[in-house]
């Protein structure tokens, strides 16, 4: 069993006698109560070989991973790493795993909570910059986000706390929140619209506390990995879990520090391969990602999100960046809800990442709108946006004069029900037709040529597409007059 003798590191703080024990059926798991028990089982067992009683259990981890976290004297923690039914043990530890950002001066630190300037900076629709910039506020009512952090502010007005599933796995501390950063991230996913305070990307959504951190943002690995491994049991399809906090991975090539990770990892993975989208900050200490865990984690179900400013600046100042990102996201200058029921202005990928979380939870994927510029570090990371409504068109390109063509429109990204409008053309403006279905039937005379228009139009959004359409001449069908030209068109 690995020790941390050698590791030349104050900020990593390792327990005295908690530690995380992994079985050997925890990785490459498929979620199910029955995978569930048998990790109950399994546990129960070894405690009654080495004669452990149940008060030191921590977590028990039996749905993304198979193990649990216990308070355990050296000797055992020695005789259970020895057990066939085991993969590793370690010593838990804690860290500042929500980062500090340094202010502008230089002098000093303040936390991604506070307060950074004295007004919101709302849009001139009210909307905050960053919701306004991903293509928000779009209805969340009936989604569902699940926030990792320092938990929610249970009563807060503007936002809609789901208290029946809140949790916390912090020992001694209820699922409200003692900092800040947590309910900061909620507002940004599902700030209500209520004409009160600032509106987020998804508002209305339904945001869960799972408290895995202290009032200080210290994270214990093992309460982060008991806090995904509940998420994982009690999750439904499509929706979204928000974890803001990282820690440095194996700077010292010290397993210590790095099997804890890759265990909590593995939960995480188990549960994305299970259908749970998770969006990640990338981390504030102007460094590659890939250096921080979870950070640095790559599945199709998994975001890690670096930070822009309102000019699409990259955060030059503070994001991480590089290979281990996926997008980039509005984390400057971001107004949101306080504990106490108030509100605050904050900077930090970690208020980067709920962004992408709302975009997530109404519509399920992510587009790009951008790139952000001046990241001196590695390629720009693309814009995260939502999903923008598009319309194409097909049907013939080339008919004879006379001849009836039918055209048909297909409609990409649209929120809600979608009315259609035809237009033609033969150059000299355009023509609205009768028929509002997705298809459409016309004949065209003149010889040369001429347009199809589709005008697509759903919930505050419209999308047009326009194909042109060769028509040529072959007696003896309506004889054809004069070619014409195509004229500069526009809607």
């Amino acid at each position: 069993m690995p020790t941390d003798e050698d590791l030349e590191r104050d900020d990593i703080i390792f327990s005295e006698d908690r530690y995380i024990v992994i079985f050997e059926d925890a990785h490459d798991r498929e979620l199910s109560p029955q995978a569930a028990d048998a990790a109950v089982e399994t546990r129960q067992a070894l405690f009654a070989e080495l004669n452990i009683p149940a008060d030191p259990l921590i977590h028990q981890f039996q749905w993304s991973s198979s193990g649990f976290a216990a308070r355990l004297p050296q000797g055992k923690a020695e005789a259970l790493s020895r057990h066939p039914e085991v993969k590793h043990v370690a010593r838990d530890f804690k860290y500042q795993a929500i980062e500090k950002l340094p202010d502008n001066s230089g002098d000093s630190f303040k936390q991604e909570s506070e307060e950074v300037e004295a007004q919101p900076n709302p849009t001139s629709s009210g909307v905050p910059w960053g919701v306004n910039r991903v293509g928000g506020p779009e209805d969340g009512s009936g989604t569902r986000a699940w926030v990792l952090s320092s938990g929610i502010d249970l009563n807060h007005s503007n936002l809609n706390v789901d208290t029946d599933n809140a949790a916390s796995f912090v020992a001694w501390h209820s699922a409200d929140d003692g900092n800040g950063h947590g309910t900061g991230v909620a507002g940004v996913i599902g700030a209500l619209d209520n004409n009160s305070g600032p509106v987020g990307v998804a508002p209305g959504a339904s945001v869960v506390p799972v408290r895995v951190c202290n009032d200080s943002n210290q994270c214990y690995v093992s309460d982060v990995k008991g806090g995904v491994d509940y998420v994982a049991g009690q999750y439904s399809s499509g929706e979204v879990a928000s974890i803001t906090l990282g820690y440095p991975h194996d700077e010292f090539a010290h397993p210590s520090v790095d099997i804890p990770l890759i265990e909590l990892e593995n939960s995480i993975e188990n549960a994305a391969n299970d259908g749970l989208k998770f969006t990640l900050s990338a981390g504030n200490e102007g460094e590659p990602a890939e250096d921080y865990s979870p950070a640095r984690m790559d599945h199709d179900n998994i975001w890690t999100i670096s930070s822009i400013d309102q000019n699409d600046d990259f955060s030059t100042d503070f994001s991480n960046y590089g290979d281990a990102t996926d997008f980039a996201a509005p984390g400057e200058d971001i107004f949101t809800t306080d504990i106490n029921d108030g509100t605050q202005t904050v900077d930090g990928t970690s208020f980067a990442a709920p962004h992408v979380a709302g975009i997530l939870l109404v519509d399920g994927e992510i587009s790009q709108d951008g790139t952000a510029n001046n990241d001196p570090a590695s390629p720009a990371d693309p814009i995260a946006h939502k999903p923008i409504m598009s319309v194409s068109i097909s049907g013939p390109s080339s008919l004879v004069s006379g001849e009836q063509g039918t055209w048909s429109a297909t409609t990409y990204n649209a929120p809600g029900s979608v009315d259609y409008t035809w237009y033609t053309s033969s150059g000299s403006g355009w023509n609205q037709q009768t028929e509002t279905s997705d298809t459409f039937s016309h004949t065209f005379i003149m010889e040369g040529n001429h347009w199809v228009m589709a005008k697509a139009e759903s919930i505050n959004e419209t999308a047009t597409e326009t194909q042109i359409v060769n028509i040529y001449c072959d007696p003896p069908f309506n004889p054809c007059p004069h070619s014409i030209s195509k004229e500069e068109i526009t809607d």
